[in-house]
């Protein structure tokens, strides 16, 4: 029931251009090294088998065990994670029917879902597997999720080359494949080669929950995840997310959302009326107080994340005006520091940014550090991120309101500097003054 992945990061692409973007309302790792010449990764969404619900560790705290003594930090961090930000609980060396069994395996592989015939479950953490974004994205697979371009409805959101991709990978002992029995009785086959592993999920087995795609899922490929010829195998329909693919900062806001509804935590605050703003939700473990999106905070997410010595609101008008931030510090750290900004406007009007700057590490899926502007209305969604020196050259032009702006980093320093102004709700996109006002870089 064990699947291992394999990828090879490789060149990003260059967006250029001067034409404004107009944004309306869209819609396993083996292992990973720092020293960023080869990274290694294994299976997404919800599974609901005829299994369900004996996939579900639903018999009372998870028991655990940790077998693997060099990484119990990174493992006990991920646990803590998962158990703070849904309703389910686990417990060290606790007793039940099924155990999950943290080892120090070839590579990251977990089963997906509770396997309820065997008393012990591996989750492997092999050598430098020892991160929070690949322990939590494993842990995610043990708890039920699939990978987000495995979903039914990826081909709205993403191209996928399979003729880019390894055709097999090394088998182990286990069966080349992974075969479940849905619940109306058809089954569906997860391919322990990489090209089984770009395949979309039956519907039947594989549930989404109206949750809406999400490119910043901690359970997505990178743009070049298994590529053999350093050419792209996940391709997004919208260009500007190809550096939101493949996260390094842990599970997004609906990552966390789709497991508690997997789980039916939210059950617990059904009858509370807690009024969460910004697409949060009543958390199941105080129905008081909201579970927010990145970028807001608060009882009812709606206030700004804080953020230690850095991030203000700004207030946009039709002056150009302009913010900059370095933040970082020599050599690279195991957690990711934040800043946090909003600009805000009236409603009937938009928001456009342009990127001026921006200096980061340079890696796929922005793992080191980067920029992200979370244009979307749906503020649950993972926003655009960039990194490296690849950036839109074309200003944003964004719906009204609320516009949060985040600046991560955990290796060396990262900085940024960005135009924005305010402009009319009917504003035409093809006659850009900051544009005019920076020059065509086309």
């Amino acid at each position: 029931m064990l699947s291992q992945i394999f990828f090879v990061f490789s060149t990003l692409v260059v967006i250029t251009g001067a034409s404004p973007i107009v944004i309306n309302d869209p819609l396993e790792n083996y292992k990973l090294q720092e020293t960023r010449s080869l990274g290694i990764r294994a299976k997404r969404q919800a599974l609901r088998d005829h299994s369900y619900p004996l996939s579900l560790w639903n018999d009372g705290p998870i028991p655990f065990t940790i077998s693997t003594p060099h990484a119990v930090t990174i493992i006990l961090k991920s646990i803590k994670f998962w158990q703070q930000n849904t309703c389910i609980d686990f417990e060290q060396n606790g007793k039940g029917k099924n155990v999950l069994d943290f080892v120090r395996g070839t590579g990251c592989y977990s089963a997906i879902g509770r396997v309820w015939f065997q008393k012990r479950q591996d989750l492997s953490v092999g050598t430098i597997c020892e991160h929070f974004h690949t322990v939590t994205h494993e842990l995610a697979h043990a708890l039920g999720l699939f990978h987000t371009q495995s979903r039914p409805d990826r081909n709205r959101y993403v191209i996928i080359h399979e003729e880019n991709a390894l055709a097999s990978f090394a088998s182990t002992s286990l069966n080349n494949f992974v075969t479940l029995i849905t619940e109306e009785g058809r089954r569906c086959a997860f391919q322990r080669g990489q090209q089984g592993n770009f395949r979309a999920e039956d519907p039947t087995s594989c549930v989404t929950y109206d949750i809406p795609y999400e490119y910043g899922s901690v359970m997505h490929y990178r743009n070049h995840e298994f590529s053999v010829n350093s050419k792209p195998t996940v391709v997004p329909r919208d260009p500007l997310h190809e550096h939101t693919m493949g996260s390094g900062t842990g599970p997004s806001f609906l990552d966390v959302l789709l497991i508690n509804k997997h789980y039916n935590c939210l059950d617990r605050c059904a009858t509370v009326n807690t009024d969460c703003k910004n697409g949060g939700y009543p958390h199941p473990r105080n129905c008081d107080e909201c579970i927010c999106p990145s970028g807001f905070a608060g009882r009812y997410c709606n206030e700004k994340q804080s953020s230690d010595g850095c991030g203000e609101i700004l207030y946009a008008n039709s002056t150009v005006l302009e913010v900059f931030h370095r933040m970082g510090a020599p050599g690279t750290r195991d957690d990711m520091s934040y800043c946090y900004w909003w600009i805000k406007t009236l409603e009937n009007e938009r928001i456009e940014v342009r990127i001026i700057s921006l200096n980061t590490a340079c890696w796929e899926g922005c793992l080191f550090g980067g920029l992200e502007i979370k244009a979307s209305e749906d503020k649950r969604l993972t926003g655009y991120r960039f990194c490296c020196d690849e950036f839109p050259k074309k200003p944003i032009v964004i719906p009204g309101g609320i516009l949060p702006i985040i600046l991560f980093n955990r290796d060396s320093f990262t900085s940024f500097s960005l135009q924005y102004r305010s402009v009319p709700s009917d504003y035409p996109a093809a006659e850009s003054q900051l544009t005019n006002f920076l020059g065509d870089d086309s």
